[in-house]
């Protein structure tokens, strides 16, 4: 295994390469997510439970059935984030004709392929959101913040989840390096 940054490393093996980002580690942050996430649990468990023996009306039981849908969303992204931030990666596997990219989380994701002769114009891209949006993307609860593009088939993929721009550049160049070799 190489080591191209802190949080980037690769290996390559016969006809294929493969890449791993790791997120962002701030054990205290991971640990604070922890925490709010079980209470935010609870919150809504208790909820769940108490609002429908408690509530005496219609109008009552609509607004906690719209808590709940509410809580429900964010309890799966909440969840979502801790999963990445405790034992995720980004993995980029290439091989000879296809570049394939997984967001894990927790030893889990979804692989996406791309073919490499429909892969053009790798690029770093600065996030343009300052301000609230800029700073809840960058923010340890958000699996958002991806830094390198390329274009595919008339589309921008984005990778690299919170790459500063030194780390998004030499990812980019390791790419273009392993897919010019024909791996």
């Amino acid at each position: 295994m190489k080591k191209l940054t802190s949080r980037i490393k690769y290996q390559e093996a016969e006809g294929e390469t493969e890449v791993f980002i790791t997120p962002v580690k701030d054990e205290k942050a991971v640990k604070e997510l922890r925490i709010w996430l079980i209470l935010f649990t609870l919150s809504g468990l208790s909820m769940l439970i108490g609002g429908p023996i408690f509530t005496s009306s219609r109008e009552e039981y609509a607004m906690v059935l719209i808590f709940m849908v509410f809580w429900l969303y964010f309890e799966i992204k909440i969840f979502s984030a801790f999963r990445y931030r405790a034992k995720g990666q980004e993995r980029i596997k290439i091989d000879s004709k296809v570049l394939t990219y997984t967001l894990e989380k927790s030893g889990r994701g979804y692989p996406k392929s791309y073919e490499l002769d429909k892969i053009s114009s790798w690029k770093y891209e600065e996030k343009a959101q300052s301000g609230f949006f800029g700073m809840i993307n960058q923010s340890v609860w958000m699996i958002a913040g991806e830094s390198v593009c390329f274009e595919y088939e008339g589309r921008s993929i984005h990778i690299g989840v919170q790459l500063k721009k030194g780390e998004a550049e030499h990812l980019i160049k390791c790419l273009k390096k392993q897919i010019s070799k024909g791996n």
